[in-house]
């Protein structure tokens, strides 16, 4: 079954690498991370709940939410 969801999507030429990062702090789902402190976060998208907090949290707009199909598992998630 496929259904709508939103994803955020990072814009890595956006990104300022703040130290801490808002986004990563606004996250309720512990879904935003950083693999390195000089990178830009990344999405874990098995936790994302596309609520886009993190989006509205950032004050360069380096995360951007998009709407895409997915096939929904068992569980819910996509």
């Amino acid at each position: 079954m496929f259904e709508k969801i939103t994803v955020p999507r990072i814009l890595a030429g956006r990104c300022r690498l703040c130290s801490p990062c808002p986004s990563i702090e606004a996250c309720r789902s512990k879904a935003l991370f950083r693999l390195d402190e000089d990178e830009p976060p990344v999405v874990e998208q098995a936790y994302c709940q596309g609520c886009g907090d993190c989006a509205g949290a950032c004050p360069y707009s380096a995360i951007t939410l998009k709407t895409v199909k997915a096939e929904v598992l068992r569980d819910g998630r996509a």
